[in-house]
């Protein structure tokens, strides 16, 4: 069995290496092409470091959530969606109080409770198991690199529209747009 009891500490400490690998990639490449990114984006380099450190660690939760049911520990992957969310929400609230710039502490109100649990779930898997299995990483690639690819095609169709919108209207139409569509999913989900 691939998924044995003995193997999960292994297989989730391979899958949380696969993902600072990963992660270490993207920031190179984002870092390197920086002036491209934030061009099509309109976010400036910060952000978007911010936003690779965020799903590196959120990736490092996810995994060890799945690990939790896995093994039906069902009140510690509550406690650790409890203590997630009302840290971030505690926090970034605080910080959008406090701070000038609120989209900065409300960026950081999310990022740092993120960093701070994912950091705490590595050392304990450590604790466990301190080997990299290479087939983990082959069987993990194997199962989503079709899943990135027809989930970055989703993105850039979803993201698309509001890209040539702010090009050719500007942030204030976008934003505009961005809740209108937000409003017809909610409406949708309501309704069904």
């Amino acid at each position: 069995n691939f998924f044995s009891i003995h193997s999960l500490f292994l297989h989730t400490l391979s899958c949380f290496s696969l993902s600072g690998v990963s992660a270490m990639i993207w920031f190179v490449i984002l870092n390197i092409f920086s002036t491209f990114f934030t061009n099509i984006s309109n976010l400036s380099i910060y952000y978007i470091n911010c936003m690779i450190v965020y799903l590196f660690f959120h990736s490092v939760i996810l995994l060890f959530q799945m690990r939790t049911k896995f093994l039906f520990k069902y009140k510690t992957n509550i406690i650790i969606n409890i203590v997630h969310s009302v840290g971030a929400a505690i926090l970034a609230v605080c910080l959008v109080l406090i701070m000038k710039n609120k989209l900065q502490g409300r960026i950081i109100g999310a990022v740092i409770p993120t960093v701070i649990i994912g950091i705490c779930l590595i050392i304990y898997i450590l604790r466990k198991e301190r080997k990299i299995c290479i087939e983990h990483w082959k069987y993990a690639l194997k199962v989503s690199i079709p899943y990135i690819l027809h989930s970055l095609s989703l993105i850039l169709l979803s993201s698309l529209d509001k890209i040539m919108i702010n090009n050719i209207c500007g942030s204030d139409k976008t934003a505009l747009y961005s809740l209108a569509c937000s409003c017809t999913v909610a409406i949708t989900l309501l309704s069904k």
